[in-house]
């Protein structure tokens, strides 16, 4: 009679391991994938909040303050009659990328609460919406006239 040692053959781990591996690498795909539509959702609320934090700064202090998209990926926020000019904030993300604006666009919110796009040559410019692009995925920021935003999809 023969024994029989019990345990797994040297292709059966391989076989598991191959599994193992497979599943590893949907998963870190699937995770990559959504790790970049969270990066896009953050970006735009943070401009969202920027503006309207914008347009409160403003009103309280009487003040113009202006959000300039310095790239196509990035922004910052300056009150432009405060002495010296004063950095309110500033973002940038080199995975978004920022549509329905040019370089040197501008959104100023004056101190009756109206916010104003403008080109970079100081142009009145309507800035309704801004998209914020990851991948695929898409993100668009409405803005009113006031200033206030909401994302849309």
């Amino acid at each position: 009679m023969r024994y029989r040692q019990s345990g797994f053959t040297v292709l059966e781990l391989l076989v598991v391991m191959a599994i193992i591996g497979i599943l590893s690498a949907v998963a870190f795909i699937a995770l990559t994938k959504r790790n970049n539509q969270l990066q896009n959702l953050q970006f735009i609320e943070k401009l969202g909040q920027d503006i309207n934090y914008a347009r409160s700064i403003a009103m309280a202090k009487g003040q113009k303050v202006q959000i300039q998209f310095n790239s196509l990926n990035g922004y910052t926020v300056t009150n432009i009659e405060s002495s010296p000019q004063m950095t309110i904030a500033t973002a940038s993300n080199s995975q978004v990328a920022l549509g329905n604006i040019s370089l040197g666009d501008k959104i100023v919110c004056s101190s009756t609460g109206f916010c104003f796009g403008y080109t970079s040559a100081n142009a009145l410019k309507t800035i309704s919406s801004i998209t914020a692009t990851t991948g695929t995925n898409t993100k668009t920021l409405s803005i009113t006239l006031l200033g206030l935003t909401r994302i849309e999809s």
